[in-house]
């Protein structure tokens, strides 16, 4: 995987300015989350929100890097689940509507930067609930343990597969170059870049 350091220097003998731009770091941002949205699977992984009687979490507060759930498509789109005897017990996810018809319970939405769940009648006892989910982070620090969405750290390495490196630094220089470019010129190359970029969807 590439790191923050092989890109800035690579970038570096690539750009058409002779410096390395003091916004480079933000235009990485810009391009990382045009990549993340394609959710790709590198971008996966399980949340962890502790419960204590509560049903409604700011996902600023307990998942900020939260994009969309990751449903599996082998258990009828199920996805966030909490364990009971080390055995998963599963919520539905659905649109906000039948979340509040439901009378059961066993359900989870999303509403506005809010994930609600409601229980199942009759279990008190959840402390935890394991939520997969599609990060729209993809940089992690040079020590491995924390998840950021801007690289800062020459160490810091981008998640998303190889395949990716080439429109990765070619987002990059687009749009450090958008200021020497005229509109026509951005407008083709971005719609030849974005392209690109949705056809890897179907490599990942």
């Amino acid at each position: 995987m590439m790191t923050y350091d092989q890109a800035v220097s690579l970038i570096g003998d690539l750009h058409r300015g002779s410096n390395t731009p003091d916004n480079l770091a933000l235009v990485m941002k810009l391009v990382l989350g045009k990549i993340a949205r394609l959710k790709v699977k590198s971008a996966q992984r399980t949340a962890e929100i502790t419960v204590a009687g509560e049903t409604t979490f700011a996902i600023a507060d307990n998942v900020p890097d939260f994009l969309d759930f990751k449903l599996d498509a082998e258990n009828r789109n199920k996805g966030p689940y909490y364990l009971q005897d080390t055995i998963p017990h599963y919520f539905t996810v659905t649109n906000n509507s039948r979340f509040l018809d439901a009378t059961q319970g066993g359900f989870c939405t999303r509403e506005g930067q809010n994930i609600k769940f409601s229980f199942p009648s009759g279990i008190s006892d959840i402390t935890k609930i394991y939520i997969p989910i599609y990060s729209k982070y993809l940089v992690l620090d040079a020590e491995g343990e924390i998840l950021k969405e801007t690289p800062a750290e020459g160490g810091d390495t981008f998640l998303f597969d190889s395949v990716f490196d080439d429109v990765f630094i070619d987002g990059v220089l687009l749009y450090l170059d958008r200021r020497d470019m005229d509109d026509t010129e951005f407008i083709k190359s971005k719609a030849e870049w974005t392209r690109a970029l949705n056809e890897l969807a179907y490599y990942q």
